[in-house]
């Protein structure tokens, strides 16, 4: 079922691997710590690399494709850190769940159905990382709090580029979204800082907050598409520094009950 399994395992390498077809998951780390995963290859299979348990482990420049499930899967493993890799042509790029502190770095994620998928998962972070051509959300994060998205580049995606749902205090930070349906959404979550982000070319609203709560909207950049800032049915909102510019229908909407809010030094041109 799994063609390579490491368990209760401590300081070894893995590296200049091949692994095609695996009937299940290419590798899976169990209960093992501080082991480092490179220059490996993974195509075919339900998973490609899966972590249970497992702390402190290194995964770097791996290259997994064509996979059914997830290339990439943390559950109950935390400070572990995948960076430099390719990840292509699958269900979900990459899956954390029930885990704190793993980072994903620099890593192409491209031509799946949902970029990252984060589930009660904590203080995790995804940083410098690329989203291209993704069928739904490039990056969701539900039921989750303190994680944070910055210096990505989200291009071409169907569904919303980061979607963040009953969360709380997520950080999104200088990434750039370009032509995708909606750029930042928020349910039912609070204490959002959305942050010096660049959204171009959406269908959708650039940042759409549903049922927030005490979130802060500083220095955006919403530009070319439909809707600016949508906020519905939320608290103490603060909108600073934004700038909206050729939204073909409303610059700033706040509808439906949006109470408490605070909109200043916002820049609103061609709407």
């Amino acid at each position: 079922m799994t063609a390579i399994e490491v368990s209760s395992s401590v300081g070894s390498t893995f590296h200049d691997l091949t692994i095609v077809s695996p009937e299940d998951t290419g590798i899976a780390l169990v209960d093992s710590r501080a082991n480092l995963l490179t220059r490996v290859r993974i195509s075919g299979g339900k998973r490609g690399i899966s972590l249970e348990g497992s702390d402190g482990n290194e995964i770097r420049a791996v290259t997994i494709e064509d996979f059914t499930d997830a290339g990439v899967r943390f559950a109950g493993s935390n400070e572990n850190t995948l960076s430099n890799g390719a990840i292509r042509g699958g269900e979900t790029g990459v899956v954390i769940e029930n885990a704190q502190g793993n980072r994903i770095e620099e890593t192409l994620i491209r031509d799946v159905s949902t970029g990252c998928l984060l589930s009660q998962a904590v203080q995790n972070g995804i940083r410098r990382t690329s989203f291209v051509d993704v069928g739904g959300a490039a990056v969701v994060i539900k039921e989750s709090r303190e994680n944070a998205v910055s210096y990505c580049t989200l291009r071409g995606f169907g569904g919303e580029g980061v979607s963040l749902i009953d969360s709380e205090r997520s950080l999104i930070l200088a990434n750039a979204f370009a032509s995708g349906a909606v750029g930042i959404k928020t349910e039912g979550s609070s204490e959002s800082r959305i942050l010096r982000n660049a959204i171009s070319e959406m269908e959708g609203p650039g940042i759409f907050i549903v049922d927030g709560g005490g979130d802060r909207l500083l220095d955006n950049e919403v530009r070319k598409g439909s809707l600016g800032i949508v906020i519905i049915r939320s608290t103490g909102e603060v909108l600073l520094r934004n700038r909206i510019e050729d939204q073909s229908d409303i610059g700033i909407a706040l509808i439906n009950g949006s109470d408490n809010l605070t909109v200043s030094e916002n820049r609103l041109r061609s709407n």
